[in-house]
């Protein structure tokens, strides 16, 4: 049924259900729902032409064996929910083999085994600091803020995944001087326990910059903590993690409408129920719902015009406690890859083979793929970038939204994602910094995706100083108690930034309100949130 005939449809008949978002976390609502309540009108309404919001995996022609991950790329260990959940719609998951390859820092080149050596590397870290590499610095950073830190989850002697409860609570009550580290920025905290030095090292050579800026010290060290693990290891799905949000629409669509191009408006109250507003590429429609599930990032809700009765003044302060994290993706393709290691790749055939360089240059991150595409060319993710860096590439966008496609070398969501020439010249010109032996060509295909733009305002969301999350989450999830209107995703979860947060916050919201039985493929002592 194509989208005009379902909103005719709509027009004469009123929804169960009304989930707006196909994103992983709208997706996984429309599966569980409609497993749990055979029969219930649903539909699901996505704005764009493309199903799976922030999991963006797209296949180039021409380059068949290349997955470009645009968006969520990888789950660890502690993702059970995520993981599960993959087996249970049987995509095939690889491991990461990952190798650190160097650093370009503050104009010097450095491997690992410098950081032995105190005064090779260009920081003047403190007597406790110095000896330690990057991921060393992070745990002795969080021991000095968490002295308990290793006898809480996931830190448990027996190699087992604790319990997270235990940890939220012994967080809460955690003090920093003279406040609980909830209401303190993380930037402020890490300022008291380690040098400057030691957190500009942990910055620029993290997966994430904005993981020690100002969000709240409570959250980031929870998230941290899901991270940090030393023996945490990582995944990717065989075909991309976009699957896993289509694998969920897929198994549904018998009993589920799903309609694109539908951008939600206003929502408004009715007697009885929920009318919501949609602009489409016919102008402006609407349908009618007994319940409303949005499933959308914290910009997308921000822009929407809803009732008096439907929320209050206080929903938009706790709406503002939800930071957007302002992120960047760029994808480089090769003539050959320069950067290969033949004989490591041949090793890791099974898996994800990765090398990962970082810098403090605009660049942040360089992912090098060394399993060669089947055509012999190679795949390299430049320009990871977040917090303030990723504001440098979006000024090299302009040119890309111009940009057109031939129709020759994607999947038909283009525009958004060719990169500007101007774009690709500043890379290349970062990289050849980062590789000064090298000799780097011009790439022969290059993209580039930039989460801060609307309508997702950014890649992931982080909790402001001053506020308790785990009570703001629960006001945000159903903003009236008396309405059957409900929010969940990634934005309001713990942890923020992964989509194990997303669909265990949905999960959540799932239980507690529409009689969703526990899923099947998740232990039963699993705590999706504390």
């Amino acid at each position: 049924m194509s989208g005009n005939e379902a909103m005719a449809r709509f027009a004469h008949t009123k929804l169960d259900i009304a989930i707006v978002g196909g994103g992983a976390s709208g997706c996984y609502c429309a599966d569980r729902l409609s497993e749990a309540h055979p029969g219930a009108a649903i539909a699901l309404f996505e704005a764009s032409p493309r199903f799976g919001g922030r999991l963006w995996s797209k296949r180039l022609h021409g380059f068949e064996s290349a997955v470009l991950e645009l968006g969520g790329m990888f789950f660890c260990d502690a993702h059970e929910n995520v993981a599960g959940l993959a087996e249970r719609l049987q995509l095939a998951r690889k491991p990461v083999h990952w190798r650190h390859k160097h650093e370009y820092l503050r104009g010097r080149i450095l491997n690992e085994e410098m950081y032995a050596r105190p005064n090779a590397i260009p920081y003047q870290l403190g007597p406790n600091e110095r000896g330690k590499n990057p991921r060393e610095l992070i745990l002795h950073a969080l021991t000095q803020i968490v002295p308990d830190l290793a006898e809480l989850w996931p830190f448990t002697k027996s190699g087992r995944w604790g319990a997270p409860e235990a940890a939220a609570h012994y967080l809460r009550e955690l003090r920093w001087g003279d406040h609980a580290i909830w209401e303190c920025g993380f930037w402020n905290v890490l300022d008291e326990a380690i040098g400057n030095e030691a957190l500009e090292l942990i910055a620029a050579t993290h997966g994430s910059a904005a993981a020690f800026r100002n969000a709240n010290a409570y959250d980031a060290i929870t998230t941290l903590m899901w991270e940090a693990h030393p023996g945490q290891r990582h995944y990717m799905l065989s075909e991309g993690y976009q699957r896993l949000a289509l694998a969920l629409k897929q198994r549904c669509e018998h009993a589920v409408a799903f309609v694109d191009q539908r951008k939600l408006m206003r929502v408004t109250t009715l007697r009885e129920g929920f009318r919501l507003h949609f602009e489409g590429p016919e102008g402006e429609e609407s349908v009618e719902a007994a319940a409303v599930i949005l499933a959308l990032p914290k910009r997308a809700i921000e822009r929407l015009a809803m009732d008096e009765a439907l929320v209050d003044r206080n929903f938009y302060d706790d709406l503002a406690a939800v930071w957007s994290v302002p992120a960047c993706r760029a994808y480089l393709i090769f003539e050959r890859p320069w950067w290969n290691d033949a004989a490591h790749s041949a090793r890791h055939a099974a898996g994800a083979d990765i090398a990962a360089a970082f810098t403090d240059q605009p660049l942040r991150q360089c992912y090098y793929f060394n399993n060669p595409l089947a055509d012999g060319h190679g795949l390299l993710m430049t320009a990871f970038a977040d917090d303030v860096a990723a504001s440098f590439w979006t000024g090299l966008r302009s040119e890309a939204r111009l940009a057109r496609c031939d129709g020759q070398s994607c999947d038909g969501h283009c525009d958004e994602s060719l990169a500007s020439q101007a774009l690709i010249a500043t890379a290349r010109r970062q990289l050849q910094r980062l590789h000064p032996d090298e000799s780097i060509e011009p790439p022969i295909s290059a993209w580039f995706v930039d989460w801060s733009a609307e309508p997702h305002g950014g890649g992931w969301h982080a909790w402001a100083p001053l506020v308790r999350s785990w009570e703001v989450r629960e006001r945000i999830r159903q903003p009236n108690p008396r309405l059957r209107f409900y929010i969940c995703g990634e934005a309001f979860a713990t942890p923020q930034g992964w989509v194990e947060g997303a669909i265990n916050n949905t999960e959540v919201m799932l239980e507690k309100n529409f009689d969703v039985p526990r899923p099947s493929w998740v232990r039963q002592d699993y705590q999706f949130e504390t």
